[in-house]
């Protein structure tokens, strides 16, 4: 667990538009200020305020009507991780995928705590969630990271009980009413109606979906030979013989889901950020740059 240590960096997220809020921060407001990000001149007929008088501005413009130096309000937000805790998230191919989570939670709620945001996780189970409030806490991050370093869905017998989508829906409820960064980190494995309803919620937000990939799945690396597999999700068994063909066709659907995926996520205005990596803060960042260089990130 010393390994989340590395991932306690600041990467300065941005959101795509303004919004509101009272709450002193470094975003974008909707609302002008007097302090704040400096949003150029207006004359004083239309904002009456003789202490924001700039009179170097008035001469250079050579305006008749003194200008006066106007502000945009910067505000706090809301940063909320909608994860994935569901059987299929224990997967090890060759990387530990809750692990990868972990990562990418400890960087987000360390991030919010250094720019003054609250981060609040929501995290779904089959049945249920675990749920984070957003708070602004030092100790936030390394708690919720050890906590999904050390997490391990329940495993299933063959045949135990069906696929449930109860936490899933409940999670939904729990997201806030007022603008925020949700990103939803997920293996995005679920039928395409409930993808649908999922990015329509968070769509209501700034929302990125952080879709988790393995090299085993992209690329066909499952080796060769008779292996038995279990769905995560079901329980239920099957003997495959994994032979070159085989390996190409998994990989060969990954890829189509994904493209399916991508194209829901764009048509929702939802970024896609797909991690197949390890999971690196130079690449986040990277990513967040393009957001805010106005860049489609997907």
């Amino acid at each position: 667990m010393e390994e989340l240590t590395a991932f306690l960096e600041v990467v300065e997220y941005t959101l795509r538009t303004s919004v509101g809020g009272f709450v002193a921060g470094v975003h974008r407001g909707i609302l002008p200020g007097s302090t704040g990000r400096f949003d150029g001149y207006t004359p004083l007929t239309h904002r009456p305020d003789l202490r924001r008088i700039d009179p170097v501005a008035t001469q250079r413009a050579r305006s008749p009507v003194p200008l006066v130096r106007r502000y945009r309000s910067t505000v706090a937000v809301p940063v909320v991780a909608l994860v994935d805790l569901t059987a299929s998230m224990a997967w090890t191919g060759r990387y530990a995928r809750l692990r990868e989570v972990a990562k990418i939670c400890v960087c987000l709620a360390y991030s919010a705590y250094r720019l003054g945001d609250r981060f609040g996780l929501i995290g779904y189970r089959e049945e249920g969630v675990w749920y984070v409030p957003p708070s602004r806490s030092p100790q936030q991050a390394w708690e919720i990271g050890a906590g999904l370093w050390d997490y391990r869905p329940p495993e299933l017998r063959a045949g135990t009980r069906r696929v449930s989508l109860t936490g899933f829906y409940q999670a939904l409820t729990l997201l806030p009413n007022s603008m925020a960064l949700v990103l939803w980190i997920s293996d995005f494995y679920l039928p395409e109606d409930v993808v649908r309803w999922g990015l329509a919620h968070v769509h209501r937000h700034d929302a990125v979906a952080v879709v988790l990939r393995d090299p085993v799945e992209t690329q066909g690396q499952l080796r060769d030979g008779r292996v038995r597999l279990m769905d995560a999700e079901t329980g239920t068994q099957r003997s495959l013989w994994v032979r070159p063909r085989l390996r190409a066709e998994i990989a060969r659907r990954v890829r189509q889901w994904d493209a399916w995926l991508r194209e829901e996520c764009r048509r929702l205005d939802v970024d896609f950020y797909p991690v197949v990596e390890p999971f690196r803060v130079e690449t986040f960042l990277s990513f967040f740059l393009e957001r805010r260089w106005g860049a489609s990130p997907s």
